[in-house]
């Protein structure tokens, strides 16, 4: 179930990419303006117009077909699965929320 949600989830994003780019760069356009205190807030921002953009149609896998997307997002929850960090992650939230099962 996990899995496919993840995927649902996944082809939204790509349904509304136009919006989100275009949040993203109404973002952009702030920081710039705003000076060096706007970059601060959104420091993911700080690496140019460009690069953000780009890197973000990379993830949304703009350029791929749904199946393949699919595929691809069941490969990244299959690699997340078997990080050390996932690992690290849950074990910190299960002592920090004194999660027991």
């Amino acid at each position: 179930r996990f899995r496919s949600l993840c995927a649902v989830g996944m082809l939204a994003l790509r349904r509304h990419a136009s919006r989100l780019l275009a949040l993203t760069e109404a973002a952009l356009a702030l920081c710039r303006r705003g000076g060096a205190d706007a970059w601060k807030l959104l420091p993911c921002l700080q690496h140019g117009d460009r690069a953000v953009l780009d890197a973000m149609r990379a993830r949304l896998m703009l350029n791929l077909a749904d199946d393949v997307v699919c595929e691809l997002t069941n490969q990244l929850v299959d690699d997340s699965l078997a990080a050390w960090s996932t690992y690290v992650y849950d074990t910190y939230q299960r002592v920090a929320n004194n999660i027991t099962s």
